[in-house]
């Protein structure tokens, strides 16, 4: 009894430490990307964009995740989602590009990212990088 017990216990610890590995499961409430510092236009492509590209949510992922982005999807949906809305309908581009890339620097630079291409320690990318 003591023996099936002890491996229940066992089993339960380390699955759930396997579960919060898991890249893109929802994270802590404090700890989530938090669009709300950015440009009241490029918040709401964050939001139309969410959810086309799986399988992470913007709501929910961690900015460790977010910004370490192992499987290059938040680039992916970055380019090809997210920027793709910014470019046709946000107007001053050069403006609100130097204020992207600042909620981006402040986000993930205590994971040591600092460009879009989530390249350690890399140099901040042109304002044409980022479309």
């Amino acid at each position: 009894m003591k023996v099936t017990a002890l491996l229940l216990t066992a089993l339960a610890l380390s699955s759930s430490a396997v579960a919060e590995e898991r890249w893109g499961a929802p994270a802590p409430k404090e700890d989530r990307v938090d669009i709300t510092t950015l440009p009241e236009c490029w918040q709401r492509c964050a939001i139309q964009a969410n959810g086309l590209v799986k399988p992470w949510d913007l709501n929910t992922i961690s900015k460790k995740d977010f910004c370490e982005d192992q499987r290059f999807i938040i680039l992916y949906w970055w380019k090809f989602s997210f920027m793709k809305c910014v470019e046709d309908d946000c107007p001053e581009k050069a403006a609100r590009s130097t204020e992207g890339r600042r909620w981006y620097k402040h986000m993930c630079a205590p994971f040591g990212i600092t460009s879009v291409h989530g390249v350690r320690g890399s140099h901040e990318p042109p304002t044409s990088d980022l479309y």
